[in-house]
């Protein structure tokens, strides 16, 4: 009962009369009444009321009545009649966007996505319980530096930034293909305030974090109110350049973004970009970047995905999972390097002129932008660094093994960043047990092969090894480390010295070892292993 009508009861039970009005909520001037268990009809209990117009009787033993007040008068109540309340109006629980049920990314109830599959419930990003605390905070602007954004399109007019001119809203310049003036974002590509996506990219991008929740069409984003800065800086290939990139952070961080999306990326430090970026983070600006579809290593990769791989403290780098929690086959991943994960496989998200399915990194960091500009919009005193740091902890665990690819070894947890929970996560055991093992190949290895070595320790609930010395030819020549399940732990290549290994779960871990037809190397040498009981 909601508080509107708790106070209804109260003043029926205890004074025996009640102010009859209507509610939004509610069917108009129409009631419910209560009554004690009675063999007398509700048409002689009300008979005295005549501004009560008596409709049906429901409920088990008739209980209930539906009645029509003619009237905003009091009506004195028989005393048979212990309680009063508004008939209220429900709707079904389908968002006002009826395709959120394709969002999995907001809301996982185990749906089946095309393509991809039935899910896991709860894999998400806690959208549900984070709309019952905050839709939004317009004053929080998100710059989405990207190929700009379908201006027509039905899910993204509401939220768009409205830069703090003399202007008229949704003015058009003549051609269409743009507000005029810098009204709503910039394009660096020809210069010009024309900011419409002549790619989709941005568009995709900026449904996901927000779609408009309210029109009934489509899905929606992650929030309600919201306002998306729009900075182009990709042509219509999803090509930019270092001085767009530059321009853009500029522009998004004098005009009084917050937060900005990145989801594009390279393979070639540049050290103009990482100057900028530095640059934004003494203003208090956060940078979200896409860690990358290469399915690479960005801790060790010779060409990881910059700016995602960027050693500064407003850089969050964001993999893709699936519907089930698992790492998307295409993201690449940095234990050191990628700071947590959010969906990117299989996202409907707005397209220019329609709706669509998309994979990449590219979809996952926005949820995470719209996280940032949701904790921020709670807590406007946070920096970069206390934002990040509080989206990293508040994660959403994912399976064991994800903390050898991932910083945080969790997924984004909106609702828990909001509130400040902090999940428990699996820990590598403290207490271990060395066991002297000899394990290598030949030195150097054979081309073109392929070698298996196990350890099965009986009782064991963790195994990890150690390499003494670890020559591979990058990239060609590599080692598997695998669980009893077969399921892959972790994989090494190139020169890494001596190090221990992750560890697997059980008592079996399995190292599987392949060569190519070129370039032999040194080899490895495994000297001992350790386990927990």
């Amino acid at each position: 009962m909601g508080r509107s009508s708790f106070i209804l009861f109260l003043f029926c039970l205890f004074l025996g009369e009640a102010l009859l009005a209507s509610s939004v909520e509610s069917e108009p001037r129409e009631w419910i009444l209560t009554r004690k268990p009675s063999k007398t009809s509700w048409q002689k209990l009300l008979a005295p009321n005549p501004e009560l117009e008596f409709m049906n009787s429901f409920g088990p033993f008739n209980k209930y009545a539906r009645v029509r007040a003619k009237s905003k008068i009091k009506a004195r109540l028989a005393k048979e009649i212990t309680a009063l309340q508004r008939n209220l109006t429900y709707q079904a629980l389908e968002q006002a966007d009826p395709a959120l049920n394709r969002s999995w990314g907001l809301i996982n109830i185990g749906q089946t996505i095309p393509n991809l599959g039935t899910g896991t419930e709860g894999v998400d990003v806690g959208a549900a319980k984070t709309w019952e605390l905050t839709s939004g905070n317009k004053n929080v602007v998100i710059a989405v530096l990207d190929s700009g954004i379908d201006l027509k399109h039905e899910d993204l007019q509401k939220n768009l930034w409205l830069n703090k001119l003399e202007l008229e809203p949704n003015a058009l310049d003549d051609d269409h293909n743009g507000f005029i003036n810098d009204l709503n974002g910039w394009n660096f590509v020809d210069e010009s305030a024309r900011i419409q996506d002549d790619n989709n990219h941005g568009t995709a991008v900026s449904g996901i974090i927000a779609a408009d929740a309210k029109n009934g069409k489509g899905s929606r984003g992650l929030l309600a109110e919201a306002s998306l800065m729009v900075v182009k800086i990709l042509d219509e290939n999803g090509m930019g350049t270092t001085e767009r990139a530059v321009r853009g952070i500029e522009y998004a961080v004098t005009s009084g973004a917050s937060v900005i999306n990145a989801s594009w990326g390279g393979s070639v430090f540049d050290q103009v970009l990482f100057d900028t970026i530095q640059w934004a983070n003494a203003q208090g600006v956060l940078v979200i970047c896409a860690a990358g579809n290469e399915a690479k290593d960005n801790d060790t990769d010779d060409k990881p995905s910059y700016p995602a791989s960027f050693n500064l403290p407003n850089v969050i780098s964001v993999a893709a999972i699936d519907n089930k929690g698992q790492l998307a086959s295409f993201s690449s991943y940095g234990k050191e390097t990628v700071h947590l994960a959010a969906p990117g496989v299989g996202i409907y998200t707005a397209v220019r002129g329609g709706y669509q399915y998309l994979d990449g990194t590219s979809f996952a960091a926005p949820f995470v932008s719209a996280a940032a500009a949701l904790l921020k919009g709670q807590e406007l005193s946070l920096s970069p660094q206390e934002v990040k740091s509080r989206l990293i902890k508040t994660v959403a665990p994912l399976d064991y093994y994800m903390k050898e690819k991932i910083v945080s070894g969790g997924r984004v947890q909106i609702y828990h960043a909001l509130k400040n929970i902090v999940s428990p996560k699996p820990q590598v055991p403290l207490e271990w047990i060395k066991v002297v093992k000899s394990i290598e190949t030949s030195h150097p290895y054979l081309n073109d092969s392929k070698q298996v070595f196990e350890i099965n320790q009986p009782g064991a609930t963790h195994v990890r090894v150690h390499f003494s010395r670890f020559e591979l030819e990058k990239k060609y020549d590599f080692i598997s480390l695998k669980d009893k399940e077969g399921r892959l732990v972790n994989g090494y290549t190139g020169a890494k010295g001596d190090f221990w290994s992750a560890d697997v779960l059980g008592d079996t871990l399995r190292i599987e070892f392949v060569s190519d037809f070129s370039t032999q190397d040194w080899g490895f040498s495994i000297d001992d292993y350790e386990y927990s009981p």
